[in-house]
């Protein structure tokens, strides 16, 4: 792919870092921009696949929200996140 020659600001130690790894900066930059894209590229797959499953099953239910973050607070706590459940409420139908 052709480059383009830009100027960025990059902080000192983040460049000092990467020079003492012996990779070229802009290097490190091209690469960094791309990971970047691809993750908005992906994030934006995401969101737009939540926003079908909530026209489609309406948005997640407050308590199962509640649940959820119950068990992601255990998991940052050191608690064995693997074991717990999520109960779905049963959909209506």
């Amino acid at each position: 792919m052709t480059k383009v020659k830009i100027t960025v600001s990059v902080d000192h130690d983040l460049v000092d870092y990467i020079r003492s790894t012996g990779r070229a900066v802009s290097s490190v930059v091209n690469d960094a921009l791309g990971a970047e894209i691809d993750r908005q590229a992906r994030m934006a797959d995401l969101d737009r696949l939540l926003d079908q499953w909530d026209t489609a099953d309406g948005p997640v239910p407050a308590e199962v929200l509640a649940e959820v973050d119950a068990i992601i607070e255990d998991a940052k706590t050191g608690m064995a996140a693997k074991e717990q459940t999520v109960h779905f409420p049963a959909k209506a139908g």
